[in-house]
């Protein structure tokens, strides 16, 4: 089993510095080596004891080779070693980015903060960089939310760049997996594909799929399966329940998006050769792209900024507080701060807003649980009053997560 290295840890060469996270598959840090800061990744899975451990790292070898050999929209390995703090373990090193955004935290900032032409742009740039992944004989395999960086552009003084990561399971189409026989192919709750869930090999449509959920969370405002139970997911995604999407913030010209909204919503077609291709989604969405650039665009007036107004505060039992003073949209990045039981909140579990009345809460409906007032299922907006208790859960079964205290205070 992999052991945790500490601050001071000297690896290969590599000085770690911090322990930033323990995923499924792998240990990572923020290591440094020089004046150079690095990510570096120590993987639990395989283990020097698994069959395909040899075969791993020539996969690996094969695969950084490919995605190094020319430059793209991705972030490849700059070496893979092994080492042995206490037993033998791989080893990969990253360019580290700071500051950096995932396209995860990027979805759950304030809607009133947003913009949708924004929104597209990154859209056009994931249909692009997914394409020119699959050119290279590569299949992602785990594409998602926070599998996508958004690094800062010194230049453009803005989050202008978007980069695929979280290789440690992709795909080449032309070589079987080292895994094949002794696993099956990994992903992520809420962006398996269907043949991740009927136990199929990932191929190229498999990205399709979760570029279109992904899609969709970018230009429609939400995820169309964004269930809490995986069996409830892949009931509604074998299904083929999803609605097509509405894109009403591009819905200013019906012709323009009719056939993105078709496209959109094949891409979640069950069979695989339903979906449509990447460089169709593409066309489609810089045919919208530039019809949105020539629409006027209205001025944004100082009358038109959300006004402050009374400070609204969430404490919660144990840990966390939040101050709110504008129109939020709450949801599980902003709710970390209280525990983790925030992992059962939703991306956008409800929105504050003042009104004359006082402060008003609504529930997002793409929250995957119930968000709770004093026990009770929020299921319109309603007023808050001092003292109300927040939280997540369900009631038809009697679960009450993440207690927030609510406290109201002048402006």
């Amino acid at each position: 089993m992999a052991r945790l290295l500490n601050p001071g840890a000297e690896i290969n060469g590599l000085i770690v510095e911090e322990h930033l996270y323990t995923g499924r598959d792998a240990l990572s840090y923020r290591a440094r080596s020089g004046q150079k800061t690095l990510f570096l990744k120590q993987y639990k899975s395989p283990s020097v004891m698994s069959p395909w451990y040899a075969g791993y790292q020539n996969h690996q070898r094969e695969l950084s080779a490919r995605l190094r050999a020319h430059a793209g929209p991705w972030v490849a390995p700059l070496d893979l070693f092994e080492a042995m703090p206490n037993a033998p373990a791989l080893f990969q090193v990253f360019p580290f980015f700071e500051p950096c955004l995932d396209l995860e935290r990027r979805l759950a900032q304030p809607p009133q903060n947003d913009d949708p032409q924004k929104r597209l742009m990154l859209a056009r740039r994931l249909t692009s960089a997914v394409t020119a992944l699959h050119k290279r004989g590569i299949i992602h395999a785990d594409l998602k939310p926070a599998n996508i960086l958004l690094p800062w552009d010194d230049a453009s003084r803005e989050k202008a760049r978007l980069l695929l990561v979280d290789f440690d399971f992709s795909l080449l189409c032309d070589i079987r997996p080292p895994w094949h026989g002794h696993q099956g192919c990994l992903g992520s709750p809420l962006y398996y594909s269907p043949e991740h869930i009927r136990g199929e090999t990932p191929r190229p449509e498999s990205d399709i799929y979760a570029c279109g959920l992904i899609l969709l969370e970018l230009l429609d405002g939400a995820h169309p399966y964004r269930f809490f139970d995986g069996t409830e997911y892949a009931k509604a995604m074998l299904g083929f329940t999803a609605r097509i999407p509405a894109l009403s913030a591009f819905a200013n010209r019906e012709a323009d998006i009719r056939p993105l909204q078709k496209a959109l919503h094949e891409c979640l077609s069950p069979a695989p050769e339903r979906r449509p291709r990447l460089d169709e989604l593409s066309e489609m969405l810089e045919a919208l792209w530039n019809a949105q650039r020539q629409k006027p665009q209205p001025a944004r007036s100082a009358a038109t900024a959300p006004p402050a107004g009374p400070c609204l505060t969430l404490a919660g039992e144990e840990q966390g507080v939040l101050h709110v003073r504008i129109q939020s949209a709450i949801g599980r990045p902003l709710l970390e701060r209280f525990g983790p039981d925030a992992r059962y909140a939703g991306r956008r579990q409800f929105t504050l807003r003042p009104t004359p009345e006082g402060w008003l809460i609504e529930p997002d409906p793409s929250a995957p649980n119930d968000t709770l007032i004093n026990n009770e299922r929020l299921h319109a907006p309603r007023i808050l009053h001092e003292g109300d208790i927040i939280g997540i859960g369900r009631q038809s079964k009697g679960l009450f997560f993440l207690p927030m205290h609510v406290h109201l205070q002048s402006a």
